[in-house]
């Protein structure tokens, strides 16, 4: 009995990826009737004999890692399944992957989140930084709560001192937003204080108690009633190993339940040694 199955992975990071090949038609568009123009795309061709040839094509909107898998028959039983880290709101640990139809990967970017889940996030974002500015001298809100201005004495606001430097740079020959590098030193380091303290600070414990996130999840589909269902044998796997994990499965050197064991076998281990870790400690106390 013939089996003429062909699978091809494409793998890779959301950005970056070598430019889209290049054919007859690819990347070129038709002028229809009515002068309407519809894109042409020449598709490679796969078979039992055949590699596919294709670069991979990183994507801005999906901004996580991924790679695509392709399975098929035959172009009418063809399938392609891209496995994900969680995309948008989800119960998910980032560590985690998903596995969806490639078709459908657009219903979940479409939903990354909604109007009241991107209000939340603004005013998270803003009282963080209200939290970050409470807390250091050179800087502060005005009235409004939302104008930075410099509170150091002398000093004149923000943002005539940005102006007024982006100018400098403009006349330098460099880039507007090189504009710190012509401020004065006092506010080149008080500004760099300030951004560094915002990357690492979170968003204040009590802000959060005040203000819960609103109840959304990001959902597949058409209907966005499809949830992202974690593959339970690649969670904590780097790129590289979830790769080569799902590759293993696929050709049936180990199966699910052997990958499964496996990693049961390895957080065991991780608590064990956790638990004489803390038995050494109680020991080392007394």
């Amino acid at each position: 009995m013939n089996n003429n199955n062909t699978a091809a992975v494409q793998t890779g990071a959301a950005r970056g990826g070598g430019p889209a090949p290049r054919g007859r038609g690819y990347g070129s568009s038709n002028r229809g009737r009515g002068g309407r123009v519809t894109p042409s795309v020449t598709r490679s061709k796969v078979g039992p004999n055949r590699l596919l040839e294709a670069d991979w094509v990183g994507d801005a909107a999906l901004k996580v890692q991924s790679f695509t898998i392709w399975l098929g028959a035959g172009q009418a039983s063809a399938q392609q399944w891209t496995f994900h880290r969680p995309i948008g709101q989800t119960k998910l640990d980032e560590r985690a992957w998903v596995a969806t139809p490639t078709r459908d990967i657009a219903f979940l970017l479409a939903r990354k989140g909604n109007e009241e889940t991107s209000a939340w996030e603004r005013k998270s974002q803003l009282a963080k930084r209200q939290a970050v500015l409470a807390s250091r001298t050179g800087r502060g809100l005005a009235s409004d709560g939302q104008t930075e201005v410099w509170t150091a004495a002398g000093t004149p606001p923000i943002q005539e001192t940005i102006r007024t430097c982006m100018s400098a740079a403009e006349a330098a020959g460099a880039q507007r937003a090189d504009w710190l590098q012509f401020a004065p030193q006092a506010v080149q380091d008080c500004e760099r204080a300030f951004k560094n303290t915002l990357k690492t600070q979170g968003v204040p414990a009590d802000w959060l108690r005040d203000n819960p996130k609103p109840a959304f999840e990001t959902r597949g589909g058409p209907l966005g009633d499809q949830e992202q269902k974690e593959v339970g044998y690649l969670k904590g796997s780097s790129l590289q190993a979830a790769q080569d994990k799902v590759l293993n499965v696929l050709i049936g050197r180990v199966t699910n339940d052997t990958v499964e064991e496996a990693r049961d076998d390895e957080d065991a281990a991780d608590e064990s040694d956790s638990d004489d870790d803390a038995a050494e400690g109680e020991e080392d106390a007394e």
